[in-house]
């Protein structure tokens, strides 16, 4: 198996505030937004990855969507 640079252990810790952009980023970067770009349907939850819907857990949003080979992501404002 090899590991990319980008996972390497050499790589140093961020603190939540310095990954959290200072300024609201434009629509068409969000992750949700290239999703939707890329005409991949998402869902609310694992069991409904193609409802069309938000899920508001822990105070945050997020979503679920499957990549075409058939792997399927969650994304979350707030960790769980």
């Amino acid at each position: 198996m090899t590991v990319s640079p980008c996972c390497s252990a050499t790589r140093k810790p961020r603190s939540r505030a310095t990954t959290t952009p200072s300024t609201s980023p434009t629509p068409s970067s969000t992750p949700f937004w290239l999703v939707k770009a890329e005409g991949l349907a998402f869902g609310s939850g694992p069991g409904s990855p193609d409802n069309g819907k938000l899920n508001r857990w822990n105070g945050g949003r997020g979503f679920y969507f499957k990549v075409p080979d058939g792997h399927l992501f969650e994304l979350m404002t707030e960790p769980q």
